[in-house]
């Protein structure tokens, strides 16, 4: 019996370490979700209006924390939106990085 309980105590280990150490990616259906949210909240922003541009970064910031998007790297995150909207992505970086 003590053998039994061994056996599925390591188990139990290695499944743990298995998810720990090859975590989960995001689908892409999630990532463009997260970009078409991140899209609306920048369009219309005036980036020569500093409280404009706040107000977006704080949308932006409220978007990528979602508990759902959390999987979602900067990188992907970035790639999505510069393919969804290229133009304010890039408007709103260069803006956000002056800031």
């Amino acid at each position: 019996m003590k053998k039994y309980i061994l056996i599925l105590v390591v188990l139990g280990a290695v499944g743990a370490g298995i998810y720990l150490f090859y975590p989960q990616k995001a689908s892409q259906e999630t990532i463009d979700k997260m970009a078409d949210e991140i899209c609306s909240a920048i369009d219309g922003v005036d980036f020569n209006d500093m409280e404009s541009l706040m107000n977006a970064a704080i949308a932006v910031a409220e978007i990528t924390d979602k508990t759902e998007y959390q999987l979602i790297t900067e990188d992907n995150q970035d790639l999505a939106a510069k393919e969804k909207c290229p133009d304010n992505w890039a408007k709103f970086v260069e803006a956000y990085e002056k800031m």
